[in-house]
Protein backbone atom coordinates (compact mmCIF):
# COMPACT_ATOMS: atom_id res chain seq x y z
CA UNK A 1 0.00 0.00 0.00
CA UNK A 2 2.01 2.93 -1.27
CA UNK A 3 0.55 6.35 -0.58
CA UNK A 4 2.23 9.64 -1.32
CA UNK A 5 -0.40 12.38 -1.61
CA UNK A 6 0.07 15.92 -0.38
CA UNK A 7 -2.42 18.67 0.35
CA UNK A 8 -0.79 22.00 1.10
CA UNK A 9 -2.07 25.52 1.59
CA UNK A 10 0.29 28.42 2.24
CA UNK A 11 -0.37 32.12 2.59
CA UNK A 12 2.44 34.70 2.90
CA UNK A 13 2.01 38.44 3.40
CA UNK A 14 4.96 40.82 3.32
CA UNK A 15 4.63 44.55 3.88
CA UNK A 16 7.24 47.33 4.12
CA UNK A 17 6.54 50.83 5.39
CA UNK A 18 9.06 53.64 4.91
CA UNK A 19 8.26 55.99 7.77
CA UNK A 20 11.05 58.46 7.00
CA UNK A 21 14.49 58.70 5.41
CA UNK A 22 15.92 57.11 8.54
CA UNK A 23 13.22 54.62 9.64
CA UNK A 24 11.91 51.55 7.77
CA UNK A 25 9.39 49.05 9.16
CA UNK A 26 8.68 45.59 7.80
CA UNK A 27 6.09 42.91 8.65
CA UNK A 28 5.90 39.34 7.35
CA UNK A 29 3.14 36.82 8.14
CA UNK A 30 2.96 33.20 7.02
CA UNK A 31 0.28 30.55 7.50
CA UNK A 32 0.79 26.94 6.39
CA UNK A 33 -1.65 24.02 6.49
CA UNK A 34 -0.20 20.80 5.08
CA UNK A 35 -1.44 17.23 5.17
CA UNK A 36 0.56 14.30 3.82
CA UNK A 37 -0.68 10.74 3.61
CA UNK A 38 1.89 8.43 5.15
CA UNK A 39 4.48 7.07 2.74
CA UNK A 40 5.16 3.58 4.05
CA UNK A 41 7.52 2.24 1.41
CA UNK A 42 10.80 1.09 2.96
CA UNK A 43 13.17 -1.85 3.04
CA UNK A 44 11.57 -4.34 5.45
CA UNK A 45 13.29 -7.67 4.84
CA UNK A 46 15.54 -9.47 2.41
CA UNK A 47 14.08 -12.35 0.44
CA UNK A 48 13.50 -15.27 2.79
CA UNK A 49 14.27 -13.36 5.99
CA UNK A 50 11.63 -13.34 8.72
CA UNK A 51 10.47 -9.96 9.95
CA UNK A 52 10.94 -9.65 13.68
CA UNK A 53 7.94 -7.36 14.08
CA UNK A 54 5.49 -10.11 13.09
CA UNK A 55 7.10 -13.01 14.91
CA UNK A 56 4.56 -15.12 16.85
CA UNK A 57 5.57 -13.44 20.13
CA UNK A 58 4.01 -10.21 18.90
CA UNK A 59 0.69 -11.73 17.79
CA UNK A 60 -2.42 -12.95 19.50
CA UNK A 61 -2.63 -16.76 19.92
CA UNK A 62 -5.53 -17.15 17.49
CA UNK A 63 -3.41 -16.07 14.48
CA UNK A 64 -2.07 -19.14 12.74
CA UNK A 65 1.49 -19.67 11.58
CA UNK A 66 0.16 -20.02 8.04
CA UNK A 67 -1.24 -16.47 8.17
CA UNK A 68 2.10 -15.20 9.44
CA UNK A 69 3.99 -17.02 6.66
CA UNK A 70 1.73 -15.48 3.99
CA UNK A 71 2.38 -11.94 5.23
CA UNK A 72 6.14 -12.53 5.54
CA UNK A 73 6.31 -13.87 1.99
CA UNK A 74 4.29 -10.94 0.66
CA UNK A 75 6.50 -8.36 2.40
CA UNK A 76 9.73 -10.08 1.37
CA UNK A 77 8.66 -10.01 -2.29
CA UNK A 78 8.21 -6.21 -2.22
CA UNK A 79 11.45 -4.88 -0.78
CA UNK A 80 10.54 -1.20 -0.92
CA UNK A 81 6.81 -1.30 -0.19
CA UNK A 82 4.69 -2.41 2.73
CA UNK A 83 1.04 -3.32 3.12
CA UNK A 84 -0.57 -1.75 6.17
CA UNK A 85 -3.98 -1.88 7.78
CA UNK A 86 -3.78 1.84 8.64
CA UNK A 87 -2.25 4.21 6.04
CA UNK A 88 -1.70 6.99 8.57
CA UNK A 89 -1.03 10.66 7.92
CA UNK A 90 0.97 13.72 8.95
CA UNK A 91 -0.69 17.13 9.32
CA UNK A 92 1.21 20.33 10.08
CA UNK A 93 -0.39 23.73 10.70
CA UNK A 94 1.78 26.72 11.52
CA UNK A 95 1.51 30.46 11.94
CA UNK A 96 4.70 32.51 11.78
CA UNK A 97 5.52 36.18 11.70
CA UNK A 98 8.35 38.66 11.98
CA UNK A 99 8.57 42.38 12.58
CA UNK A 100 11.64 44.36 11.56
CA UNK A 101 12.50 47.96 12.42
CA UNK A 102 15.61 49.61 10.97
CA UNK A 103 16.89 53.09 11.74
CA UNK A 104 19.85 54.52 9.81
CA UNK A 105 21.59 57.65 11.06
CA UNK A 106 24.66 59.53 9.97
CA UNK A 107 26.99 57.77 12.39
CA UNK A 108 25.26 54.55 13.46
CA UNK A 109 22.37 52.30 12.48
CA UNK A 110 20.07 50.19 14.68
CA UNK A 111 18.06 47.13 13.73
CA UNK A 112 15.49 45.09 15.67
CA UNK A 113 13.97 41.82 14.44
CA UNK A 114 11.21 40.07 16.40
CA UNK A 115 10.08 36.59 15.38
CA UNK A 116 7.17 34.36 16.38
CA UNK A 117 6.11 30.85 15.35
CA UNK A 118 3.28 28.60 16.51
CA UNK A 119 3.12 25.05 15.13
CA UNK A 120 0.77 22.08 15.61
CA UNK A 121 1.61 18.62 14.29
CA UNK A 122 -0.60 15.52 14.20
CA UNK A 123 0.58 12.12 13.03
CA UNK A 124 -0.79 8.59 12.84
CA UNK A 125 1.63 5.73 12.24
CA UNK A 126 1.10 2.01 11.73
CA UNK A 127 4.26 0.95 13.54
CA UNK A 128 4.18 -2.73 12.63
CA UNK A 129 3.71 -1.89 8.90
CA UNK A 130 1.76 -5.07 8.16
CA UNK A 131 -1.84 -6.07 7.47
CA UNK A 132 -2.05 -7.28 11.06
CA UNK A 133 -3.63 -4.90 13.55
CA UNK A 134 -0.74 -4.96 16.04
CA UNK A 135 0.33 -1.48 17.09
CA UNK A 136 -0.51 2.09 16.12
CA UNK A 137 0.92 5.36 17.39
CA UNK A 138 -0.96 8.65 17.09
CA UNK A 139 1.17 11.69 17.91
CA UNK A 140 0.32 15.29 18.79
CA UNK A 141 3.01 17.96 19.02
CA UNK A 142 2.80 21.70 19.66
CA UNK A 143 5.48 24.37 19.88
CA UNK A 144 5.55 28.12 20.40
CA UNK A 145 8.69 30.15 19.71
CA UNK A 146 9.70 33.77 20.31
CA UNK A 147 12.95 35.44 19.32
CA UNK A 148 14.39 38.96 19.37
CA UNK A 149 17.62 40.30 17.93
CA UNK A 150 18.83 43.85 18.37
CA UNK A 151 22.07 45.25 16.99
CA UNK A 152 23.89 48.55 16.54
CA UNK A 153 26.48 49.08 13.84
CA UNK A 154 28.66 51.85 12.49
CA UNK A 155 27.79 53.67 9.26
CA UNK A 156 30.32 54.33 6.44
CA UNK A 157 31.67 57.85 6.74
CA UNK A 158 30.37 58.20 10.30
CA UNK A 159 32.15 59.62 13.29
CA UNK A 160 32.92 56.17 14.72
CA UNK A 161 34.74 54.67 11.72
CA UNK A 162 37.96 56.66 12.09
CA UNK A 163 37.95 57.93 8.51
CA UNK A 164 36.48 54.65 7.21
CA UNK A 165 39.39 52.56 8.43
CA UNK A 166 37.25 50.70 10.94
CA UNK A 167 33.65 49.39 11.16
CA UNK A 168 31.90 47.45 13.91
CA UNK A 169 28.64 46.05 15.24
CA UNK A 170 27.34 44.87 18.62
CA UNK A 171 24.14 43.01 19.36
CA UNK A 172 22.03 40.88 21.67
CA UNK A 173 19.80 37.87 20.93
CA UNK A 174 16.92 36.41 23.01
CA UNK A 175 15.10 33.13 22.35
CA UNK A 176 12.34 31.13 24.04
CA UNK A 177 10.66 27.93 22.84
CA UNK A 178 8.04 25.76 24.56
CA UNK A 179 7.24 22.39 22.99
CA UNK A 180 4.97 19.51 24.00
CA UNK A 181 4.75 16.08 22.39
CA UNK A 182 2.25 13.34 23.22
CA UNK A 183 2.68 9.84 21.78
CA UNK A 184 0.00 7.24 22.44
CA UNK A 185 0.84 3.57 21.91
CA UNK A 186 -2.36 1.72 21.06
CA UNK A 187 -2.47 -2.04 20.52
CA UNK A 188 -4.91 -3.70 18.14
CA UNK A 189 -6.85 -6.95 18.16
CA UNK A 190 -3.96 -8.89 16.60
CA UNK A 191 -1.44 -7.96 19.28
CA UNK A 192 -0.23 -10.44 21.87
CA UNK A 193 -0.96 -7.91 24.64
CA UNK A 194 -4.47 -7.03 23.50
CA UNK A 195 -6.95 -7.73 26.31
CA UNK A 196 -4.82 -6.65 29.25
CA UNK A 197 -6.84 -4.32 31.44
CA UNK A 198 -4.56 -3.51 34.37
CA UNK A 199 -1.34 -4.52 36.07
CA UNK A 200 -2.86 -7.43 37.99
CA UNK A 201 -4.76 -9.45 35.43
CA UNK A 202 -5.98 -9.88 31.89
CA UNK A 203 -9.29 -10.39 30.14
CA UNK A 204 -9.96 -12.84 27.34
CA UNK A 205 -12.02 -11.80 24.34
CA UNK A 206 -14.42 -14.21 22.66
CA UNK A 207 -15.79 -17.50 23.90
CA UNK A 208 -12.47 -18.81 25.23
CA UNK A 209 -10.02 -16.95 27.49
CA UNK A 210 -6.46 -16.54 26.34
CA UNK A 211 -3.70 -18.84 27.60
CA UNK A 212 -1.87 -17.84 30.75
CA UNK A 213 0.64 -15.06 29.74
CA UNK A 214 3.31 -16.76 31.86
CA UNK A 215 3.31 -19.62 29.35
CA UNK A 216 4.27 -17.32 26.49
CA UNK A 217 7.93 -17.31 25.50
CA UNK A 218 8.14 -13.53 25.08
CA UNK A 219 5.67 -10.70 25.56
CA UNK A 220 7.16 -7.51 24.06
CA UNK A 221 4.26 -5.30 25.09
CA UNK A 222 3.69 -5.35 28.88
CA UNK A 223 0.32 -3.93 30.04
CA UNK A 224 -1.50 -1.61 30.47
CA UNK A 225 -2.59 -0.01 27.18
CA UNK A 226 -3.09 2.49 25.69
CA UNK A 227 0.06 4.09 27.04
CA UNK A 228 0.76 7.83 26.77
CA UNK A 229 4.28 9.26 26.56
CA UNK A 230 4.34 12.99 27.30
CA UNK A 231 7.38 15.21 26.78
CA UNK A 232 7.57 18.89 27.74
CA UNK A 233 10.65 20.83 26.64
CA UNK A 234 11.36 24.50 27.23
CA UNK A 235 14.44 26.17 25.78
CA UNK A 236 15.62 29.60 26.87
CA UNK A 237 18.63 31.28 25.30
CA UNK A 238 20.38 34.62 25.27
CA UNK A 239 23.51 35.83 23.55
CA UNK A 240 25.69 38.89 23.03
CA UNK A 241 27.97 39.33 20.05
CA UNK A 242 30.27 41.79 18.35
CA UNK A 243 32.30 42.00 15.15
CA UNK A 244 34.87 44.50 13.86
CA UNK A 245 36.78 44.99 10.61
CA UNK A 246 39.98 47.00 10.27
CA UNK A 247 40.95 48.07 6.72
CA UNK A 248 44.71 47.95 6.27
CA UNK A 249 44.52 49.28 2.71
CA UNK A 250 42.33 48.97 -0.37
CA UNK A 251 43.24 45.30 -0.79
CA UNK A 252 43.59 43.97 2.76
CA UNK A 253 41.43 43.97 5.89
CA UNK A 254 41.23 42.11 9.18
CA UNK A 255 37.92 40.92 10.67
CA UNK A 256 37.37 39.50 14.16
CA UNK A 257 34.23 38.59 16.04
CA UNK A 258 33.11 36.97 19.28
CA UNK A 259 29.80 35.61 20.55
CA UNK A 260 28.78 34.45 24.01
CA UNK A 261 25.56 32.52 24.50
CA UNK A 262 23.85 30.61 27.27
CA UNK A 263 21.15 28.00 26.68
CA UNK A 264 18.94 26.45 29.35
CA UNK A 265 16.77 23.44 28.57
CA UNK A 266 14.13 22.10 30.96
CA UNK A 267 12.89 18.63 30.08
CA UNK A 268 10.06 16.62 31.65
CA UNK A 269 9.10 13.10 30.58
CA UNK A 270 6.14 11.15 31.92
CA UNK A 271 4.17 8.00 31.16
CA UNK A 272 0.52 7.47 31.96
CA UNK A 273 -2.49 5.32 31.14
CA UNK A 274 -6.08 6.61 31.15
CA UNK A 275 -7.54 5.93 34.56
CA UNK A 276 -4.12 5.52 36.20
CA UNK A 277 -2.17 8.33 37.86
CA UNK A 278 0.59 9.79 35.72
CA UNK A 279 4.16 9.00 36.74
CA UNK A 280 7.03 11.37 35.95
CA UNK A 281 10.20 9.41 35.16
CA UNK A 282 12.61 12.18 34.33
CA UNK A 283 12.91 15.86 35.11
CA UNK A 284 16.11 17.47 33.93
CA UNK A 285 17.44 20.99 33.69
CA UNK A 286 20.36 21.14 31.29
CA UNK A 287 22.26 24.43 31.12
CA UNK A 288 24.92 24.81 28.44
CA UNK A 289 27.29 27.67 27.76
CA UNK A 290 29.02 28.31 24.46
CA UNK A 291 31.60 30.90 23.54
CA UNK A 292 33.05 31.39 20.06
Amino acid sequence: HRVDRRQRQMCIRDRTYIASDELTLGLTLEHTDQKVDAFTGELLAEQGDEMFVISPSFLAPYISQNEIDIVIADEASKLYESTVNTPGYTQVESLAGSFKAEWVGDDISMESVFGYRDEDVEELTDNDKTLFDIIQQPTMQTSETYSEEFKISSEPGGAYTFDDTFDWLVGVFLYNDKATRLDTVSLGADSSAFGFIDYTGYTGFGAEPWPDPDSWVFNPFPPPYPLDFLVDLETRSWAVFTQSTYYLNDEWSLTAGVRYSKDTKEFTYSESTPGIESVSYTHLTLPTIYSV
